[in-house]
């Protein structure tokens, strides 16, 4: 995964890239004891399994958040960096 983000106090973007392969997630239940089967299956539906992409292996998103002020800046790399892999992971793939 590489990724890149510019921001200021109160906005960031960037782009992100990753390679993988045959991915699948699993939804936990709250002891983490077991897996709920139905959500992880609709989850994966919607996820890309990663066979769309360039022919580097590569997978582009991009990078759009707004910064919790009172919240510490490891959060703000965090809610950065979910953002741009639920769009890798999600949307189309392509480099724009």
């Amino acid at each position: 995964m590489y990724f890149t983000i510019s921001g200021d106090d109160y906005t960031a973007n960037g782009d992100i890239k990753m390679n993988y392969e045959d991915f699948k997630f699993q939804v936990l239940d709250k002891e983490r004891k077991g897996v709920k089967k139905i959500l992880s299956f609709i989850g994966n539906l919607f996820i890309n399994d990663g066979s769309k992409a360039d022919e580097d292996g590569f997978r582009y998103g991009t990078i759009s958040t707004e910064r919790v002020q009172h919240k510490s800046f490891f959060n703000y790399l965090w809610i950065n960096l979910k953002d741009g892999l639920l769009d890798v992971l999600t949307g189309s793939g392509k480099k724009e």
